[in-house]
């Protein structure tokens, strides 16, 4: 079960002014845009999505929908917020938003949960040789660094300094410092930077 039968919304999900209809039908949400005129009112289907949540027990509700141009390339994504419950246990539940990037006005080729917070997660393999990925999370774009320092706190490997849209994140560190030498047996640590946000994990190279 996925979503909420029944339940409809008129929304300006494109931003043209004119209220598009977003309902969730059995196992499928749709959005139905208008394409007729004052007197003579038709929908045409513009974007249609099916079940993706098959768990008994556990169905999403859905919330609302909009299309947002979050990487500022001039496409636009469709935002679904939904709330995610657990059946027989009322105060277990968690809201979400889910981005869409339609391929066609019915189908998409990618989606994905957006972050709602900032983190750095330990790195896998762990201890790792001869490489290890770093995975890590952005609620929004920001300015990120992640840097590898040894037990001495001196700073050996610059991995990312860039700005970073929002949405999961993966490198690779091939446990070579800056200047492409292999790194020796021992404790490294890895820290990221994102705005306010500074976390730092321990990771072992071990060969």
């Amino acid at each position: 079960m996925s979503f909420y039968a029944g339940n409809m919304q008129a929304i300006d999900v494109d931003g043209d002014g004119t209220e598009e209809v977003a309902i969730c039908i059995d196992d499928n949400f749709l959005i139905l845009k208008f394409n007729g005129s004052k007197n003579h009112h038709t929908y045409e289907v513009y974007y249609i999505k099916q079940n993706e949540l098959n768990t008994e027990g556990e169905y999403q509700i859905y919330t609302g929908a909009i299309m947002y141009d979050l990487q500022n390339t001039g496409e636009y994504e469709i935002l679904i917020s939904m709330r995610h419950i657990i059946e027989g246990q009322p105060t277990i539940g968690r809201f979400l938003t889910k981005i869409y990037k339609p391929a066609s006005t019915t189908s998409v080729n990618d989606d994905k949960i957006l972050p709602t917070s900032l983190k750095l997660y330990q790195n896998y393999p762990n201890p790792f040789n001869p490489k290890t990925k770093i995975r890590f999370s952005l609620n929004k774009t920001k300015d990120v660094s992640i840097k590898a320092y040894n037990i001495l706190g001196k700073e050996i490997k610059l991995l990312v300094q860039e700005n970073l849209p929002a949405g999961e994140h993966i490198i690779l560190w091939d446990g070579k410092d800056n200047e492409g030498t292999p790194l020796t047996s021992g404790i490294y640590f890895i820290q990221m930077k994102a705005g306010e946000y500074q976390q730092t994990i321990k990771s072992v190279l071990l060969k």
